[in-house]
């Protein structure tokens, strides 16, 4: 099992939410294999979220952070800045 921890800036967590809830967005972590996922904001700042997604492989991880799926989503859901990103293998 491999974990994928990213942290986004994004503009508003409510429009964030609303959108990575949606079928579109849920469609695509389907497509690339995510087999669950939670959704965090820090307690200081509702827009510093934390998206953890698991996948069976670290190839599927990868090819999910490749995707241009990916790209546009970030982009349509208001995330400001580059992510902060991190994949992990559990032991």
């Amino acid at each position: 099992m491999v974990l994928l921890l990213a942290r986004h800036k994004v503009a508003d967590a409510e429009t964030f939410i609303a959108g990575y809830t949606g079928p579109d967005a849920a469609a695509v972590r389907a497509k690339f294999g995510v087999t669950e996922e939670s959704v965090w904001a820090t307690v200081q700042d509702n827009n510093d979220v934390l998206v953890m997604h698991h996948f069976d492989t670290e190839d599927q991880a990868n090819a999910f952070l490749a995707a241009e799926e990916l790209k546009s989503a970030m982009a349509a859901l208001g995330v400001t800045e580059a992510p902060k990103l991190q994949v992990f293998n559990r032991l």
